[in-house]
Parts: C-alpha cells; sequence; structure tokens
C-alpha cells in the first residue's frame, strides 16, 4: 500500500483478512529464551502505510517465535505493531490491518492463534523498525501449598496414616507454562514415590491438586520426612517437606569435619520419648560420609560404603528445667574407602570414623551428650521453642545439634 492510500480501502482490507484473535492474558514469568534475549526487532512491512509483509523479515520473525521452544498450548510472547504519527483515524486503521495481516502470514508459518499476544501502538519518529517480538519469559516456579493430617510436627506411631494434599499453580503471569508434575516422596525411604501425577502444558484448571496418603512403616525412622514437590514445564522445581517425629522431642545432628585432602561430613536424625516420671529413652541415626576425592599428590580416595551408625539415648527432663541425654549403646558400621596410588595395588581400607570420636567419649556407654557437663552445653533457646546446642571441635568443624518438641 502507498502513502495517501484512502481510509477505506484499508478498511476493505482489513476485511479481507481473516481475523484471528488476540490471546487473553492469563497470570507469570523463565522462558525459553537465554536469559540476555529479552526481544527482537523487525521492519516487517514493506512501507511506512503499508499491510504488505516482507518475505525475508517474516521468516526470521516465524523462527524467533519456534526457537522460543513454547510447550504446545501455551503463549508465545508479544508482538508490538507500531506506526509513525499521522492522522489519527488513518493510523488506527493501519495498526489494525498490519496487526490482522501479520497473525494470518504467521500462522501459516508457525501456529500463533490464540497464543500470541499482539499490542498495536502510534509513536513518534522513525526508529527504524515497525514490529518488536519479545520473547516469553517463564521466570517463576510454581506455587506449591501442602497440608496434612496430622500437621507436620506431630507425633506419628507406627502404622498410623498421614493424610496429604498438596495444589500447585503456575500462572503468575502470561509466559507460564503450567505444572507438568506434582510428587509426594518420601525421604526417609530413600526417596520413594507415594505420588506421583503428571500435566500437559499450559492446561485447566489452572490449580492442579493431589490427595496422597503414607503409613508410617512397622519400624520408622526417628522422624519421618516427606516432601511435596512440583515442576512447571520450563524445569522450575518447588518443594516443601515436612517432619513428623516418633517421640516427643526431635531434632538433628551435623558436623562437617576436616580441611582438604581428609574432609568428611555427618548427619543424623534423633529422638526422644519423655515418660511420666521424667525419664528420656530415645534414638539417633545417622551415617557419615567422606567428601573429599584426593588424599595425597598421584592418589585417589572414593569411598566405598558410609559409616552408618545407631546411637540409644537415655536421660531425664522436668518442665521448666534443660533436657540431660547420655550416650546409651553405640552400633557402628564401618567406613569403607577405596585407595588408588600409581606405586600401590588398589586396596580397600576400613576407615573407623565413628560418634566417638567427635567428642572424645572413649568407648564407654554413659558419656554426657546434651546439657551439663557435655561439650555441647545447655544450648541456645530460639523463640520457636528450638534448642540448639553447638560444639566446635578446632580446627576440625563445628557439631550443631538441634532439638525441638513435638505437636500433641
Amino acid at each position: 500500500m502507498t502513502k495517501g492510500r484512502s481510509l477505506l480501502s484499508i478498511l476493505a482490507a482489513l476485511v479481507a483478512v481473516a481475523p484471528l484473535g488476540l490471546m487473553a492474558v492469563s497470570p507469570a514469568a523463565v522462558a525459553q529464551q537465554p536469559a540476555q534475549v529479552a526481544f527482537s526487532t523487525y521492519e516487517l512491512f514493506a512501507g511506512p502505510d503499508s499491510v504488505d509483509l516482507d518475505p525475508g523479515a517474516l521468516a526470521r520473525l516465524a523462527d524467533a517465535i519456534r526457537g522460543a521452544g513454547v510447550p504446545d498450548g501455551c503463549p508465545v510472547g508479544k508482538l508490538r505493531i507500531r506506526v509513525a504519527e499521522g492522522d489519527p483515524l488513518f493510523q488506527e486503521a493501519l495498526l489494525a490491518a498490519r496487526r490482522d495481516a501479520a497473525l494470518a502470514a504467521l500462522d501459516r508459518l508457525v501456529p500463533v492463534a490464540g497464543r500470541l499476544l499482539v499490542e498495536t501502538a502510534i509513536f513518534g519518529g522513525n526508529e527504524g523498525h515497525d514490529a518488536v517480538y519479545d520473547f516469553p519469559r517463564d521466570t517463576a516456579p510454581p506455587v506449591l501449598r501442602a497440608n496434612s493430617t496430622p500437621r507436620k510436627g506431630s507425633r506419628v506411631d507406627p502404622g498410623q496414616t498421614i493424610a496429604v494434599t498438596i495444589a500447585a499453580r503456575d500462572d503468575a503471569g502470561p509466559w507460564e507454562t503450567g505444572v507438568k508434575t506434582i510428587q509426594l516422596v518420601a525421604d526417609t525411604e530413600g526417596g520413594r514415590f507415594i505420588a506421583s501425577e503428571n500435566y500437559e502444558p499450559c492446561s485447566d484448571p489452572k490449580e492442579k491438586r493431589v490427595e496422597a496418603t503414607y503409613e508410617v512403616p512397622a519400624d520408622p525412622p526417628p522422624v519421618v520426612r516427606l516432601t511435596a514437590l512440583a515442576e512447571d514445564h520450563s524445569g522450575h522445581l518447588v518443594e516443601e517437606s515436612a517432619e513428623f517425629p516418633t517421640g516427643d522431642f526431635y531434632g538433628t545432628m551435623t558436623f562437617p569435619a576436616g580441611q582438604p585432602p581428609h574432609q568428611h561430613t555427618t548427619q543424623a536424625d534423633l529422638v526422644l520419648n519423655h515418660d511420666s516420671e521424667g525419664n528420656l529413652t530415645g534414638t539417633m541415626v545417622g551415617e557419615t560420609r567422606w567428601i573429599d576425592a584426593s588424599t595425597a599428590p598421584g592418589c585417589f580416595t572414593s569411598m566405598m560404603r558410609p559409616h552408618r551408625f545407631r546411637i540409644t539415648l537415655l536421660g531425664s527432663y522436668t518442665e521448666g528445667r534443660s533436657i540431660k541425654v547420655f550416650i546409651g549403646d553405640i552400633q557402628d558400621t564401618p567406613m569403607i574407602l577405596n585407595n588408588r596410588c600409581p606405586t600401590y595395588n588398589t586396596t580397600d581400607e576400613v576407615g573407623h570414623l565413628g560418634f566417638r570420636n567427635y567428642i572424645g567419649l572413649g568407648w564407654y556407654a554413659q558419656q554426657p551428650f546434651l546439657g551439663t557437663p557435655s561439650p555441647l552445653g545447655e544450648g541456645e533457646v530460639l523463640p520457636d521453642g528450638t534448642r540448639v546446642y553447638k560444639w566446635e571441635a578446632a580446627p576440625v568443624g563445628i557439631m550443631t545439634v538441634t532439638l525441638r518438641r513435638a505437636r500433641n
């Protein structure tokens, strides 16, 4: 179309092009495009007042939309079509004709009907392009809500059922790809799946819900730990974990220790039961893993088996006074390290990185663990009631023990 073409002829062109409509903006935002690429510009039309499309520019725009990697059925981005200032009525009609011409032509190359948001604008001056394509950017993970009966932090018993409801949605902005997967995992059973549901991209309803039940094992760990996860079709993952103790008090022990090339980390769960006479009995279960790969120049050490331990705990507690806990029986499974050096044959070495080594307990039972005169002392009480014990085994590392009361 040449300059000066009548408004009537532009309106006729507008009627002749089958309108595809604009997508409705649904609710949020990391796209399939690299983070540094936000938009691309085009001289999409043949002239300042033309609705005729340049074939090369059209092909490049279609390639950009394909390259966005948007799943089928999801919004593919935004096309901004612009014209310079002029007669307002003429320019508005020109914009409408360009919009429908571009949508019709694009849809013959790549499916955009109902998926491409189009904005039109009149601007001052000549900026060298008449179209801008904004890449879709799905930057937000799904929103996850998980509830359980009983509530997290509640004491549970063998054979008891925990009912979990998980709700997730991924529609915080126009480019979200929708929830792909919702899962419930039993972390304390090696990541066993309790429930797993998959969904199509950008499908309705926007909120997906999963209901599942978990039965506490007959021989449960000190703390049952379940994790709800939701992932969208852009790979964003969100999770929420819940702990269910099997006693009246529960917590964790962590101890990253050592300096290169001799490093290891210890993690354990502990639980304590409190009887009517003030006595405490419980268990701590955990393991130590070697986390460094080298020992000396030219040598390599790998862990064949971690050191696992199960420790009996006993003590006393009276309301309003600090907890006293002692170490009882210690059951160890030694760590096995595989050492390789160029001048020696490959051998398996048994390393005994046991709990006794950390706080100088020796080889005897009834050693102090929490409370005076233990090296961990009385601990610090946080606002939520959690008691935190720390012991610095300089220069080896810092042991941290947390202890909190289970919900009724």
